[in-house]
């Protein structure tokens, strides 16, 4: 593969939970919930999981470091990452 691997943005959440309707290879994020703290969700592209991205991402959608499913045993594991649309500028890594 040449370049970065990259997700297409789903819609904005709206309300509590919808993100869990996200189709593989997308990301979302709780930006629009004034009661969330600022989540960044991925579904993963190849077992569709859905997971919250605690990495650090660039204000032009780059995620550092590589990214890894974490539910085993999906071997999804990529580098570079890039978010589609990504327009909530800097994200730093969460702890």
């Amino acid at each position: 593969m040449t370049g970065a691997y990259e997700f297409q943005r789903w819609k904005d959440s709206t309300e509590p939970g919808d993100w869990y309707k996200m189709p593989k290879g997308f990301w979302t994020s709780t930006a629009k919930l004034e009661w969330a703290k600022r989540t960044v969700f991925l579904a993963c592209p190849v077992c569709g999981l859905i997971a919250g991205l605690p990495h650090q991402v660039d204000a032009q959608g780059l995620v550092h470091p590589s990214l890894q499913c974490p539910y085993p045993p999906c071997p999804m594991h990529l580098m570079p990452v890039k978010l589609l649309g990504w327009d909530l500028g800097a994200k730093p890594p969460q702890a």
